[in-house]
């Protein structure tokens, strides 16, 4: 069986330590790829100093998909 965490999983030498200690076979980063679309891209090219990191603030993710729910102006989450 396969194990996958997601949650606040949000820097790469976090996700790698999770797998360096065999605690899961697969990372989900949902919120890191929302603040960054290059996230994996830039940490996998040793480029972590330029990641956009999420800092769980809700605003521009959570808060926007349940307001678009509503109004459909809003078209997008950021």
């Amino acid at each position: 069986m396969l194990t996958m965490p997601c949650g606040r999983i949000n820097t790469p030498e976090f996700a790698e330590k999770i797998l360096e200690d065999d605690k899961a076979d697969l990372i989900v980063m949902a919120r890191a790829q929302l603040a960054d679309a290059n996230f994996c891209n830039k940490a996998k090219n040793g480029q972590v100093n330029q990641i956009r990191y999420c800092i769980g603030c809700n605003q521009g993710c959570y808060d926007y998909f349940c307001n678009s729910l509503y109004d459909p102006s809003i078209k997008h989450i950021t």
